[in-house]
C-alpha cells in the first residue's frame, strides 16, 4: 500500500474545481465540527503549497511496483511512504502507536489465561515480523 503525501493535483485535473466544491461535508451533524477543523487546516496549511511534485509520482510508483527500487536491507514495508510529509506523518504515527501500546498494555493482557507466559510463540513473531514478510510474498 502506498501512503501518499500531498501533491498539487489541481493542475492535472481535466475539470478544475475549487476546494469548496471538492469537499463534501458529512451527513452526520456531530461530525461537522471535526470536518470543518480538518478541512480548514488542510485548506490553510497544506493545499496551497503541497511539498511533493506530482509529475515525479508515476515513475516512482512504477519503479517500486516493478521491484526496480528498494530500501536498504531489501525488506518491503506494509505501507510505503511517498513524500516527505507522508514519511513524517507515518513516523509520528508509529511512535504514537508504540506509546499507546505501552499505555494500554494492562488492558491488552487482561484476557490472558492465568499462569500463562506472556512470551508469544516464536512462529507467530517470525511470520508477523514486518522485516520477514517478504519471505512469504
Amino acid at each position: 500500500m502506498f501512503e501518499l503525501g500531498n501533491f498539487d493535483v489541481s493542475k492535472n485535473r481535466s475539470t478544475a474545481t475549487s476546494d469548496e466544491e471538492s469537499t463534501v461535508p458529512p451527513k452526520v451533524a456531530e461530525y461537522l465540527p471535526l470536518f470543518n477543523s480538518v478541512m480548514g487546516g488542510l485548506m490553510r496549511e497544506v493545499w496551497p503549497n503541497p511539498p511533493n511534485d506530482s509529475s515525479k509520482l508515476p515513475e516512482l510508483l512504477i519503479k517500486v511496483l516493478k521491484g526496480e527500487v528498494a530500501a536498504q536491507g531489501g525488506a518491503w514495508p506494509v505501507r510505503v511512504a511517498v513524500g516527505a510529509d507522508s514519511l513524517a506523518v507515518m513516523r509520528q504515527q508509529c511512535n504514537e502507536q508504540s506509546e499507546l501500546l505501552n499505555a494500554w498494555e494492562a488492558v491488552s493482557i487482561e484476557v490472558m489465561k492465568d499462569g500463562r507466559s506472556r512470551e508469544p510463540a516464536s512462529f507467530l513473531m517470525e511470520t508477523c515480523s514486518l522485516q520477514s514478510m517478504k519471505k512469504f510474498a
